[in-house]
């Protein structure tokens, strides 16, 4: 989902803006995460401009963070606690973490198609295949086949973007390309995808 060949940063990136912030700052957090802190009106690409220019001093910071002992997990664009997580799989009987999101994400993804699909059905007749995968620098890919791949870290944000990002990839069984075509195919469904396209980011 991203332009043609991007950069690929070795660590997980954030942008974050502020209406009263005036430049542009980079924060690497005692967890490791790494923030680049913009103005409300600086466009993604200069954002990650600006963290490729200073991408080494970002790994020296990152190389003295302590790794702490992993209490809490993202689950749909909530944290909860392991605990609370490990409980949810009992319920249910699931005991692999990764196939327990696998299988909740599966619902949502399913729902969405289901709620957009007939809106496509003109362009092929045959019912989009999908599935998981374990992606870092994507969010979702659609092949020229008409696979549809879905990372399993969009069981880590909430349901408004998973529903964006199933919606990105069925637009692209139509025009496989970031063309003003593909976008107006998104936004005739979504007017509000620029918005949830930068929470992903």
């Amino acid at each position: 989902m991203h332009s043609a060949q991007p950069h690929i940063f070795e660590f997980h990136w954030q942008i974050k803006s502020h209406p009263r912030r005036r430049r542009l700052s980079l924060v690497v957090t005692p967890s490791g995460n790494v923030e680049i802190r913009v103005p409300v009106s600086c466009p993604d690409d200069v954002a990650l401009a600006f963290l490729k220019e200073n991408e080494g001093w970002v790994k020296r910071q990152l190389s003295n963070v302590t790794p702490t002992l992993v209490t809490e997990s993202r689950w749909f664009g909530e944290s909860i606690t392991r605990e609370h997580l490990k409980s949810m799989m009992t319920s249910v009987g699931f005991s692999n973490e990764i196939e327990f999101r696998k299988h909740i994400l599966d619902q949502y993804v399913s729902q969405f198609i289901a709620q957009y699909w007939p809106t496509m059905t003109h362009w092929c007749r045959d019912t989009p295949r999908w599935s998981y995968r374990n992606m870092v620098s994507r969010w979702g890919s659609c092949s020229a086949d008409g696979r549809i791949r879905f990372a399993l870290k969009l069981s880590e944000v909430s349901p408004e973007l998973v529903e964006y990002v199933v919606l990105h990839e069925l637009c692209h069984l139509k025009e496989l390309n970031h063309s003003s075509a593909y976008w107006h195919e998104v936004e005739i469904r979504m007017p509000d995808w620029r918005l949830r396209r930068r929470a992903l980011r």
